[in-house]
């Protein structure tokens, strides 16, 4: 549940006119509480075209609304020239139909078993996917809201949000609000500052469950050793 630890919770700390034009707003947040008039700012500024960096339960991230304008802003803010697609994170298992197409039992079983850790699914995309969220295969990448800041965002924006790692395309990902700053300066609206990512932190494992055979196609915060324990086999890397 989101709380509201009053006014005093919220820190302005950075502000000033930037170089593309855009006003940088810095504001402290709890992460795992996160106040509700910050988190309303947040949306304020996501839905007036905005981008927001924020700490994840992996690495800092980039939101923006799981729409085609959304991720535009966020390939324009990266600098992102291939055919990649942004992860979209949901509040829940995404629904048949919507989000993704129709899928075989033994996926929708696997689904169920990954959802909670730190992995990323490719998926058939369904019709609630625009044009720019799938990818030239038609899969899009879904992920569960896990953390309360990120499950705060998804929840205001109608329980779906575009979330990236917070760097420019090619480099590695920021891990504090300092360094998404000296990256971003400019590109970005506003950073909610909950503290640094955790030591080491890796983005999300990405598994594809579109592929003839189910593989994983990003190693990362969840090994494979892991995912083929929680499914009761390996899957191809």
């Amino acid at each position: 549940m989101v709380q509201n630890p009053g006014r005093h919770s919220i820190s302005l700390r950075t502000r000033g006119k930037l170089p593309m034009g855009r006003n940088l707003e810095r504001l402290t947040i709890d992460r795992r509480h996160p106040a509700r008039e910050t988190i309303g700012r947040a949306v304020d500024v996501l839905r007036s075209g905005g981008v927001v960096a924020f700490p994840t339960d992996t690495v800092f991230g980039l939101a923006a609304p799981a729409t085609d304008e959304g991720a535009r802003t966020l390939a324009e803010v990266k600098g992102r020239m291939d055919d990649k697609r942004f992860l979209i994170a949901l509040l829940d298992v995404p629904r048949q139909g919507q989000w993704i197409e129709p899928i075989a039992p033994h996926i929708q079983k696997a689904i169920s078993v990954l959802w909670p850790q730190k992995v990323s699914l490719l998926l058939p995309a369904g019709p609630a996917v625009g044009r720019e969220l799938r990818d030239p295969h038609d899969r899009v990448g879904l992920r569960r809201a896990a953390d309360a800041l990120t499950r705060a965002l998804a929840a205001a924006l109608e329980g779906a949000v575009i979330s990236t790692s917070a760097n420019l395309s090619g480099a590695p990902p920021a891990s504090s609000a300092d360094e998404v700053a000296g990256e971003l300066l400019g590109r970005i609206d506003l950073i909610l500052d909950g503290g640094d990512s955790p030591s080491g932190a890796l983005p999300t494992t990405v598994v594809d469950f579109v592929a003839a055979t189910p593989r994983i196609v990003r190693q990362g915060a969840c090994s494979p050793d892991r995912i083929a324990e929680l499914l009761g086999y390996e899957l191809d890397h």
